[in-house]
């Protein structure tokens, strides 16, 4: 597992959360958000993290890496990544495959219009 921990779900680490530990949906849109998170930031999630064994001693603790400031990191964004974090103790359910695919593509059209005025036609 070296390597992975800091995208891996919760549930795929820790026996006490399920006793499979195989991948579905739901451990990959966690790790979806893990990945949305890095893209935002530009850093691999709990960076301020050097080793594997601090981030499991975080992620045991139910610790999120905390909201980086960039401008790619909305409400809207770290919202819905913080859906795909979420576990059943919380009482959330994390997003299926089709929602978050609906949340990018609704993403990528917001980006593209925010961007369009900056693009003269004309030439």
């Amino acid at each position: 597992m070296h390597g992975v921990i800091r995208w891996a779900a919760p549930e795929t680490l820790f026996k006490y959360y399920s006793s499979v530990c195989s991948p579905t949906e739901q451990t990959d849109i966690y790790s979806f958000g893990r990945v949305m998170l890095q893209v935002c930031s530009g850093k691999v999630p709990y960076a301020n993290l050097k080793r594997d064994a601090q981030v499991l001693v975080a992620l045991g603790d139910t610790q999120t890496p905390p909201r980086p400031t960039t401008p790619w990191m909305n409400d809207r964004m770290w919202d819905f990544i913080q859906r795909c974090w979420s576990t059943e103790e919380q009482g959330t359910k994390r997003p299926f495959a089709e929602e978050a695919l609906n949340f990018i593509q609704e993403e990528i059209v917001l980006s593209y219009l925010c961007l369009l005025p900056f693009f003269d036609e004309s030439e």
